[in-house]
Order: structure tokens, then sequence, then C-alpha cells
């Protein structure tokens, strides 16, 4: 396929920008709702400035899911999920 963007970049069919449009937003949603999660739990600020981020952990040899997740931050105040012991707590 070629490049008809003239940046190295290849355009999407109509059918999967509208799939990816909507995974987008799915993705959102589910981080939006984790985020809501850690931060009740860990008694956050509900302030309207919080920034729901996601950066997993790089996973260990014979571990299947990250150490942890930071899903939410509240200025300089972040939260983060352990996989392994399903609690919430400060990054």
């Amino acid at each position: 396929m070629s490049d008809a963007t003239g940046k190295g970049r290849t355009p999407l069919g109509p059918e999967d920008r509208a799939r990816m449009a909507r995974l987008y937003e799915e993705v959102k949603g589910r981080l939006e709702e984790m985020a809501l999660i850690v931060s009740r739990t860990l008694h956050l600020p509900d302030s309207g400035d919080a920034l729901a981020v996601f950066h997993p952990r790089p996973v260990k040899p014979g571990e299947r899911m990250p150490v942890d997740i930071e899903i939410i931050c509240h200025g300089n105040v972040c939260g983060c999920y352990d996989y392994r012991d399903g609690t919430c707590g400060p990054c």
C-alpha cells in the first residue's frame, strides 16, 4: 500500500478507521473506570484535574501481567494497581 499522507504513513480504509475510533472509545472508557476505582479506593480528591494514564510496567519472565499499572494522577499524587496481590497504593 502506498503512502498517501506524505509522512511515511499509510491511511486506513473507512471501515478500519471507524473500528479504530470505536476501539479507542472503549479503551478510554475502561481506563476511566479503572481510574475511578483506584481514586475511590485511595480516597484521592475529586478535584476535576485528575489525569488517567496507562503505564504498564515491563512484565518479568514467567509473569502473565505487569506488577502494577499507574492509572490515576491528581497533581503529584498518583495511584497504582498491583495485579499480583490486587491492591491499590501510591506509585
